[in-house]
């Protein structure tokens, strides 16, 4: 009977000690998304301030405030699972993009610096697992010149021969005021590292990635009242589709599609598929 007491008595225990727990994980996600929205809000302050500092001394703000909200990012990419990072509701109302792929393995953040004007200015980090420990890496390197971030729109995760995952991400460009560019990216997690990998199977080459560039404003003239065609996957993601571009600039979307049929290995172009 005693026994059976202290049982009872140590299984109550035990659901205390859950239930803190959780309470303290949910209490640390919330002051999570409650900074980084903080950041958020101190990003777009600036971007609109109009009192007496100079530009130099906005622009210096910015970078400053970006680089603090990139570097806190980090430091909690090292320390919580990608699934735990899932939903971030305040950060995401202000302008984070946090996307995670459907075995939590990898999480792609994405946030408009507001250091450009008609074109935008991403900052992308990645974190993954490798089974053993959590990676981050910096995905935009700002000392190279044209490369200006994207935000990210999908992860897809396939999975090709010997089980291997390869995450299929969908990214979004404001390259002007009318300029879009949507590319299809395929990563894989080998070796400890997150690299790009060789998918698409074109007639003449094996592609990591496949980009779309278009007018926005000709596109949606040409289709009005419709929306206009976008790189997608089919439902049961056997298929990728990718628009055809024309034009005599060849920056209008058209309502006909390049497919790429998974193979079970690769994405490859087939002129006859629908």
């Amino acid at each position: 009977m005693k026994m059976a007491r202290m049982f009872k008595i140590s299984i109550m225990t035990v659901m205390l000690l859950l239930i803190a727990a959780s309470a303290v994980s949910a209490q640390s996600i919330e002051g999570i998304d409650n900074k980084l929205a903080s950041y958020l809000d101190r990003i777009e302050y600036w971007s609109a301030h109009n009192g007496k500092d100079t530009m130099a001394g906005k622009g210096d703000s910015l970078v400053s405030i970006n680089s603090d909200l990139a570097t806190y990012i980090k430091h909690i990419c090292l320390k919580m699972q990608p699934a735990v990072l899932r939903s971030l509701p305040k950060a995401e109302k202000k302008g984070l993009t946090v996307i995670v792929s459907d075995d939590d393995k990898l999480l792609l953040c994405s946030w408009d610096t507001k250091m450009g004007s008609s074109m935008r200015y991403y900052d992308n980090i990645a974190q993954y697992s490798t089974g053993k420990e959590l990676k981050v890496v910096h995905m935009r390197d700002p000392s190279i010149d044209g490369d200006y971030g994207s935000d990210y729109m999908s992860i897809t995760t396939i999975h090709a021969k010997n089980n291997k995952a390869v995450y299929l991400v969908q990214d979004y460009c404001v390259l002007s005021m009318e300029d879009r560019s949507e590319s299809i990216i395929a990563y894989i997690i080998e070796g400890g590292v997150l690299k790009t990998s060789g998918m698409f199977k074109t007639r003449t080459q094996l592609l990591d990635n496949i980009e779309c560039s278009y007018d926005a404003f000709s596109s949606m003239d040409k289709y009005p009242g419709k929306d206009i065609a976008r790189i997608h996957l089919s439902d049961d993601n056997q298929k990728l589709y990718i628009p055809i571009v024309n034009g005599k600039y060849g920056d209008v979307l058209t309502n006909r599609y390049l497919v790429y049929v998974f193979d079970g290995d690769k994405f490859v172009f087939n002129k006859n598929a629908k």
